[in-house]
């Protein structure tokens, strides 16, 4: 008999990482309000980076509290935090300095929150059916920046950027009630507890690096939408955000529904090629076809991408990493999306004020292809197929 999958606890946390989700989905519309108080490309760059940066320096402390005091202590504090970050940003009428410690604030529980619900969902998960469960509980995400960013579309239609930041308060609350009945969740019920090795030491595991690299470059090339697309449209003058990342959701659901058990059946590594080549495609096709339709079929081809690419490196980290450092795997994997996009935000936004956006997509593109050629290779050697496998080797 297959093992249960939608379990209370499961369920429960795919709704909490949609409600908070869609809170953090409406700041793709922040560079818009950036732009809109006089900020060039480059300096929005380093703005939104700046929630990557602190969400990088509070990961590993957040990684030991997730394994050693855990699971429900950093979802709470987390959820509260997160309310208090999107009322923060409701001070900018009195100075942009209020942005900035906004940003800071946001960093901290954006950085606690989706490692936390990724440890949880991944603990809640039948072994046997990791890639799909991830990938399953992924579509709450990617609903989440549907509606998220649609919602940016319609409020800032019928009203303003204040009214926004009020709708994000209101879904970050909700996200933290849906969470009060959650309770402690670990992936080995009733087995004796592995003290964690320290968080620089879980770090440089062999196997683990190249998933590292891997999905830092990913994250990196992937800023050039989730930072730059709002600017992007403004800037054609066709097309809109939320189209874009509204068919980038329904590629990534549809994908997932459909073949989410795909990966585990077929070969996890095998199944990251055809999604990279999705990404590229799309990269590309905002980079040289500067028109609406275009931008749906961008969105869509980069949807499809990340239906695979995300549960697949992250079902990689859950089955290498070891007993009781499950929380310092998540917390490391969520953080190559904020390393990726502090070192991609600035970057990119240079480019852009250099060159312009075509090759500022390019960019992306081409380290998305180079850097799936170098992990294909690096990791050559590893045997990725059962969590058994992982500890036999580990």
């Amino acid at each position: 008999m297959e093992a249960r999958l939608w379990t209370l606890p499961f369920c429960l946390t795919a709704a909490a990482n949609l409600l908070h989700g869609t809170s953090f989905h409406t700041f793709v519309h922040l560079p818009g309000f950036l732009r809109s108080r006089g900020l060039e490309e480059h300096t929005i760059g380093w703005w939104m980076a700046l929630l990557s940066g602190v969400a990088i320096l509070v990961r590993p402390w957040i990684a030991r509290t997730i394994d050693v005091r855990g699971r429900r202590v950093v979802l709470l504090a987390g959820g509260a935090i997160h309310v208090f970050a999107c009322l923060t940003y409701l001070l900018a009428a009195h100075g942009a300095e209020w942005i900035l410690l906004a940003r800071v604030v946001h960093g901290f529980s954006h950085a606690a929150l989706f490692s936390v619900m990724f440890t949880v969902a991944a603990d809640v998960i039948p072994a046997q059916r990791l890639t799909q469960g991830m990938a399953l509980f992924g579509i709450s995400g990617m609903v989440s920046l549907s509606i998220g960013s649609t919602l940016g579309d319609f409020v800032l239609r019928h009203g303003d950027y204040f009214d926004l930041l009020w709708s994000a308060a209101g879904f970050a609350t909700l996200g933290w009630l849906v969470c009060l009945p959650l309770r402690d969740s670990h992936s080995s019920p009733g087995q004796k507890v592995v003290a964690p090795r320290p968080f620089r030491v879980s770090a440089r595991q062999t196997d683990l690096l190249p998933i590292w690299f891997l999905g830092t470059v990913y994250a990196f090339s992937m800023a050039a939408c989730f930072v730059f697309l709002k600017t992007y449209v403004i800037e054609i003058g066709t097309g809109s955000a939320g189209g874009f990342f509204s068919a980038y959701a329904t590629g990534a659901i549809a994908l997932r529904f459909g073949g989410g058990w795909i990966p585990d059946r077929w070969g996890r590594r095998k199944m990251l090629v055809p999604a990279f080549c999705a990404t590229v495609a799309g990269l590309g096709v905002l980079g040289f076809w500067p028109q609406a339709s275009a931008i749906l079929l961008a969105g869509l081809l980069c949807g499809l991408g990340h239906g695979f690419i995300f549960p697949i490196l992250l079902s990689l980290v859950r089955i290498r990493a070891r007993d009781g450092e499950q929380g310092a795997g998540m917390a490391l994997f969520t953080a190559l999306f904020d390393i990726g996009a502090l070192l991609g935000s600035p970057t990119l936004g240079l480019v852009v004020s250099r060159a312009g956006y075509p090759a500022m997509f390019s960019v992306a593109a081409l380290s998305t292809a180079l850097a799936l050629v170098t992990f294909l290779w690096w990791d050559r050697n590893h045997r990725v197929d059962t969590p058994s496998e992982n500890q036999a080797s580990a």
